[in-house]
């Protein structure tokens, strides 16, 4: 039992010590893009999905993308959460592909082909990265 207890301790503290490097990685990848930062994040946390943010590290493809395991949340919802945050709206209002754009930032809702799901593009002034919604 012991031994149990002690595997699920250290389950949970790498599990935090992940979500903070993906945090950490997204805060410098935008760097004076607070706004944007801001709402990624408080729209993950307020739908308690921030255990379920990975920040993907690997050249080529995959560089520069989020992965987040919705666990049982909706695609709209996560649109819905973030363009509220942003005071923004998709265009259009529902179905895929849909856009979202404010002040330099530009977000845009499509299946990605690469693994048959929906993603979220980001481009602020030209600097681009994904999150993949699983």
């Amino acid at each position: 039992m012991v031994t149990d207890l002690l595997v699920y301790a250290a389950s949970i503290g790498n599990t935090l010590f992940m979500t903070y490097k993906s945090l950490s990685e997204l805060k410098t990848f935008l760097g004076t893009n607070n706004t944007l930062f801001r709402a990624i994040f408080e729209t993950i946390d307020e739908l308690n999905l921030i255990d379920a943010l990975e920040w993907s590290k690997t050249s080529g493809a995959l560089e520069g993308q989020f992965k987040l395991l919705l666990g049982g949340k909706s695609v709209d919802e996560i649109l819905k959460f973030l363009s509220t945050k942003l005071n923004a709206s998709w265009i259009p209002a529902s179905g895929i592909p849909r856009q979202l754009e404010m002040s330099g930032i530009i977000l845009r809702l499509y299946i990605d082909s690469s693994y048959g799901g929906p993603s979220i593009h980001i481009n602020v002034d030209g600097l681009f990265f994904e999150i993949r919604l699983h």
